[in-house]
């Protein structure tokens, strides 16, 4: 009995190796190149995508302020200076001209690129930062506590919890 054991043992062990060995190699195949213009293209979708959001969220936004005329204009100035770019912020550098280049030109290349994009982010934020400011000062007390909570981050990024619905 106990040797029957020991083979019902082992068969189920060759079969699950064996199972997993199979798996392993077609998991472990690589993903066809879809090429840079597919990666541009979903990019671009996703960049369409992120946009629409942040319109819909806008317009809640502003119907939840319950702006008054004389806030009109503060509120355009407003949307304006926060508004994403219609183009995704990201350009990528060309690959066949990294190619081109020795590693140390590339690391420089790259460095240079990536000093150029926090640059470019660092100037984007303090543009939103000094718009929401100056709108927040036209808001009155009820409009703030209604934008503080409105303006939290939808995600807490740095606390690993659930996102949760408002």
């Amino acid at each position: 009995m106990k040797t029957l054991h020991s083979l019902r043992w082992l068969a189920s062990a060759t079969l699950i190796g064996t199972l997993a060995f199979t798996t392993l190699g077609v998991s472990a195949q690589p993903m066809p190149d879809a090429g840079p213009m597919m990666h541009h293209a979903m990019q671009g979708k996703w960049h369409e995508k992120m946009l629409a959001q942040w319109e819909k969220h806008h317009q809640a936004l502003k119907a939840k302020l319950h702006l008054t005329p004389a806030q009109e204009g503060a509120w355009q100035t407003f949307s304006e200076a926060i508004k994403p770019p219609t183009t995704p912020p990201v350009q990528a550098i060309n690959r066949e001209d990294l190619q081109r280049l020795t590693t140390p030109e590339r690391i420089q290349k790259m460095n240079a690129f990536h000093e150029a994009r926090v640059q470019e982010m660092q100037t984007r934020m303090k543009q939103r930062s000094d718009a929401t400011l100056v709108f927040y000062n036209q808001l009155t007390p009820e409009q703030q506590k209604i934008f503080d909570a409105e303006s939290l981050p939808r995600t807490p990024l740095f606390q690993g919890g659930e996102a949760k619905a408002r």
